[in-house]
């Protein structure tokens, strides 16, 4: 009967966890390039960075196929 019980306090536990808020998850991506300026060393990198959030629920979208028109 204790591990009856024991295992589902862990479930519950477990599933609390599973609907609780989350963060919203970040993606980094960091861009290194050469570029040539006019003093010296001439030649040095330069960075890009970009940083986008990825929502945690799902987005619904409607996406509708293009049809061609002809007009006159």
């Amino acid at each position: 009967m204790k591990t009856a019980y024991i295992i589902f306090t862990l479930l519950q536990a477990l599933a609390s966890n599973a609907l609780a808020p989350r963060e919203p998850d970040t993606v980094t991506a960091e861009r290194v390039y050469h570029t040539m300026i006019t003093e010296a060393p001439y030649m040095v990198d330069m960075t890009t960075t970009v940083t986008w959030t990825v929502p945690n629920t799902q987005i619904q979208s409607s996406t509708s196929v293009p049809t061609a028109s002809t007009t006159s």
